[in-house]
């Protein structure tokens, strides 16, 4: 449902806002919930709708950054949307790792874990937008 959610509700505001400004939401509301979800997780009913919000959210940046791959890389888009695929592949294979460590603490902890990683995205879309928020 939050993947469904996510990439449709983020594909329309990207056509009303500029998509760097719906990625860098995107990525600074999986923040905000990556840590609701570590101090909320004994309650069920939150750790449920926080994990479908947060899914909803991890989806929400695939719309805009597709779209500003494509309009970045001028006769390369095909290379550049290939590219967007290995870096969420890459990301899948280092989110999993990190959470897989994090386990040991306890279930609660590969939220906390994921903080630092949408952190870094948060930034680097900012930096993005940003430097091409004219253009794009």
């Amino acid at each position: 449902f939050g993947m469904v959610v996510g990439n449709l509700i983020s594909g329309r505001l990207s056509d009303r806002y500029t998509p760097g400004k719906v990625g860098t939401a995107a990525q600074a509301l999986i923040c905000i919930m990556l840590l609701l979800i570590f101090f909320l997780s004994p309650y069920k009913w939150a750790a449920a709708l926080l994990m479908c919000l947060c899914t909803a959210g991890l989806f929400a940046v695939s719309s805009p950054e597709q779209v500003l791959i494509i309009r970045v890389s001028k006769g390369g888009e095909m290379l550049g949307a290939a590219c967007v695929q290995v870096a969420f592949n890459l990301g899948n294979a280092i989110g999993a790792y990190a959470g897989g460590l994090a386990v040991s603490g306890g279930y609660r902890y590969p939220s906390l874990a994921g903080v630092p990683f949408a952190l870094i995205g948060f930034t680097l879309f900012l930096i993005f937008y940003k430097k091409y928020q004219a253009k794009y």
